[in-house]
């Protein structure tokens, strides 16, 4: 209970007191020293009540007072890369940027039984990591192109359309946050047909390969 609540308490029995040195009065005895100790319990009600309420007030100015803290206000540009085809998705396969996917070695029965159903498993799994996005003077398609790597492996080139774009983002903004995500390659699919008559389930596998996309995101505040 705090402050306010025990003063209220007190005002009560303060009254109490009150009603019952009346009705002693009205009797025809002396209430004296009622009077006098609904008087004292009014006081230390009195006391009671200011100080929760300076009480609270200080605490309403210190929380006003308090530092605002707010989180910084990012924003993001997302673009896929180009030129992931080709000679950039095998240095992918390479130099093992994806780590092999354990649940793509799985048999078809091996992969119902873990519900990996409806849903593409790759022989690698995606890759989220940091980037670096560089000039590349020595093109000789495009000597104005930006080379995307994730650490010293190319991964592929900044759209055409997005080179001026990301060109002026990052030299504005020289610590942005850029990370892209791998997805794609070998995958195997196990689908689920239409229930049999007898409520069985049959499912049927689906194998190919999906285009290396890279997903690239700089974030800048």
């Amino acid at each position: 209970m705090n402050m306010i609540g025990i003063g209220i308490v007190f005002v009560v029995f303060a009254i109490a007191l009150f009603l019952i040195g009346l009705l002693v009065s009205f009797i025809g005895f002396s209430a004296g020293i009622i009077y006098l100790i609904a008087i004292l319990l009014a006081l230390i009600a009195a006391y009671f009540i200011k100080s929760g309420i300076s009480s609270a007030n200080a605490q309403e100015d210190a929380a006003s007072a308090a530092p605002v803290y707010k989180l910084p206000d990012f924003k993001e540009f997302v673009f896929y890369a180009s030129g992931v085809d080709g000679y950039c998705s095998d240095r992918i396969y390479d130099t093992f940027l994806c780590d092999n996917n354990p649940e793509y070695k799985l048999s078809k029965q091996e992969m119902i039984d873990e519900c990996l159903v409806n849903d593409k498993v790759y022989s690698l799994e995606p890759s989220l990591g940091t980037c670096k996005i560089l000039p590349d003077p020595n093109n000789r398609h495009d000597p104005n192109s930006l080379k995307i790597l994730q650490g010293e492996t190319q991964i592929g080139f900044v759209p055409d359309e997005n080179v001026s774009t990301v060109k002026s983002l990052l030299a504005d903004h020289p610590n942005a946050e850029i990370r892209c995500w791998i997805t794609g390659g070998d995958y195997k699919l196990i689908k689920e047909e239409f229930p049999t008559d007898r409520g069985n389930r049959l499912y049927a596998m689906e194998t190919g390969t999906d285009p290396v996309s890279v997903k690239v995101t700089i974030r800048y505040q």
